[in-house]
């Protein structure tokens, strides 16, 4: 049994779809059907998801005020919340793809920045600045890659 968005919270729902219309333009923008599986038992997996991945920046933000920003639990929470939203979604390939690259933001977090991609990426910069040509844009790189982990990188939702 097939129904719309309005009815995914029926607790009588089998397998829901929801589909993208036309943009407004007279073209489609794809046709993407979400399938959820199982009923009601696919839809509270999804719902899960979803509010892990909403709330991670709220666990993330209260552990820091908690242990500080030099304390690898928020980090870790963090990253298991949502390494779990993201194994927990079915179905939407775009928006586990899209979260999978954002997995590569947690290398410019601290304290994993502070302790392994920060010196990692100083100490190539310190090999690499001796050379000509190449040396003042590797160590100017290497000194925004600093300022941007501290200005930008320093919350969890980026």
């Amino acid at each position: 049994m097939s129904k719309s968005f309005g009815g995914l919270l029926d607790e009588t729902c089998e397998a829901c779809r929801i589909t993208e219309q036309s943009n407004g333009y007279g073209t489609s923008r794809g046709q993407r059907e979400v399938t959820i599986e199982n009923g009601r038992r696919g839809l509270t997996r999804n719902v899960i998801a979803e509010l892990l991945h909403i709330l991670r920046p709220v666990i993330y933000l209260s552990l820091v005020r908690i242990y500080g920003w030099k304390s690898w639990k928020p980090w870790l929470l963090s990253l298991a919340a949502d390494l779990l939203s993201i194994k927990m979604m079915s179905n939407v390939r775009r928006e586990k793809a899209r979260r999978v690259q954002n997995l590569l933001f947690y290398l410019a977090r601290s304290p994993f920045y502070d302790k392994i991609s920060g010196s990692l990426i100083r100490a190539i910069a310190k090999v690499l600045g001796r050379l000509p040509l190449i040396g003042n844009p590797i160590t100017s790189g290497a000194e925004v890659a600093d300022k941007l982990q501290k200005y930008y990188f320093y919350i969890s939702a980026s």
